[in-house]
């Protein structure tokens, strides 16, 4: 997969914007002045950086983990944020397999990433994040929806233009559930409620 990703890396941005247009962005960027306050941040897929980045310019006292099983979305993703590289750390890795701190973030982005995983996977991936995110700590979660027949038809066409295009095995989104452990605070939908976009808050 992470072969995969690497070949798409480049266009991934044009293509974004030819099918959803700002819509994606939009929901990357909806809890920017929330977060303003975080100074430890956990980004989880953020692909070429654009949030990072945009992250970095808004919140000029954050320092980031940023990690990725692609290298060439880490080496778009280091040029975009090549002003501040002095508080962004990339990993190109597993994050099932990489090292999370206890308690190390007050913030954690999951935008348009765990539609990749399979559910256990993303409840294993869940479950870590939970021990890594502060008590208080925030968690910004952006993603495809299904509930009608239309969304569905959608993502059903969306994962199988990513296995054609970036060998991805996964074929349907997982349930994600943050309400054992967290509070969400905002949520926001774009294209007629296909893609949205929560602020959680990890209960203390």
């Amino acid at each position: 997969m992470k072969r995969s990703f690497d070949l798409i890396a480049r266009p991934y941005e044009s293509l974004e914007h030819f099918y959803f247009g700002d819509a994606l962005e939009r929901m990357r960027h909806a809890w920017l002045p929330e977060i303003g306050p975080c100074e430890e941040a956990l980004l989880i897929g953020d692909g070429d950086g654009r949030f990072s980045h945009a992250l970095l310019e808004t919140n000029t006292g954050i320092r980031i983990t940023s990690i990725d099983t692609s290298e060439k979305m880490i080496e778009l993703a280091r040029k975009r944020c090549r002003n501040h590289l002095d508080r962004i750390h990339f990993a190109t890795s597993n994050v099932l397999k990489s090292s999370l701190p206890a308690d190390g973030f007050d913030f954690v982005g999951l935008h348009f990433v765990l539609d990749c995983f399979e559910q256990e996977q993303c409840d294993a991936l869940l479950s870590r994040i939970r021990s890594a995110t502060r008590a208080g700590g925030l968690l910004a979660y952006s993603d495809f929806s299904a509930h009608r027949h239309w969304q569905r038809f959608f993502v059903k066409c969306l994962y199988f233009s990513f296995r054609v295009t970036a060998g991805l095995t996964t074929s349907w989104l997982p349930a994600v559930d943050f309400t054992p452990w967290a509070i969400r605070r905002h949520r926001t939908e774009a294209l007629g409620g296909l893609v949205f976009s929560e602020l959680w808050e990890k209960r203390g």
